[in-house]
């Protein structure tokens, strides 16, 4: 994981690679392997073949079938030698530090909880806003902070839910600099806010 914002290199995934029909979980996976792969290994691959070696990394870390039309299709237009080395790269180096928002949201809505306690009544569909929240982060870098992206989503959650709390009285986590740059992400992009 990137330690520091200062360390984040704001990068997208190409909406254009987005057509892969997979579960949440994969894409997810897949989105936060390729935001590590081109900030730490800085791989001088196309995106189509970074994507398609996340693809199947992902894919292969979920157990899931990596028969995909789509990736099929993809990997017509792709260097198979490229790939199956970004694959090597991206397990030996990437796969191990991967984490996902959503295994965040948990400890840090109990953290929330705990220092406001009007959460707790609302704590059901705080949890359930923050995770549809967290889908738009996947898309770029700032998902390589899932703590923070965590924390960000909760609060968003609880400005959407209408429960009301001091931020005053939250721990250093959920007032960082970090977390509101991923707020105004938040707050910037279509949907929800």
């Amino acid at each position: 994981m990137c330690s520091t914002s200062s360390e984040l290199q704001v990068h997208t995934i190409d909406p254009k690679l987005h057509n892969i029909d997979c579960s949440r979980s994969v894409w997810n996976r897949a989105a936060v392997i390729y935001h590590m792969t081109r900030t730490k290994l800085h791989v001088g691959v196309s995106d189509k073949v970074l994507f398609s070696a996340c693809i199947s990394c992902a894919l292969k870390e979920c157990s899931a079938s990596t028969n995909l039309p789509e990736l099929l299709e993809m990997r017509k237009d792709v260097s198979e030698v490229d790939a199956a080395a970004v694959e090597a790269l991206i397990f030996e180096y990437v796969r191990p530090n991967v984490v996902l928002i959503e295994s965040c949201l948990r400890f840090q809505l109990k953290t929330l909880t705990l220092y406001a306690p009007t959460v707790y009544g609302s704590r059901e569909c705080v949890a359930r806003v923050a995770l549809a929240l967290s889908q738009r982060l996947y898309d770029c870098s700032l998902c390589l902070f899932p703590e923070t992206c965590a924390c960000a989503c909760l609060l968003a959650a609880c400005s959407l839910c209408t429960v009301g709390v001091d931020c005053s009285t939250l721990p250093a986590e959920f007032r960082s600099q970090l977390l509101n740059r991923v707020s105004e992400h938040l707050l910037s992009s279509n949907g929800f806010l």
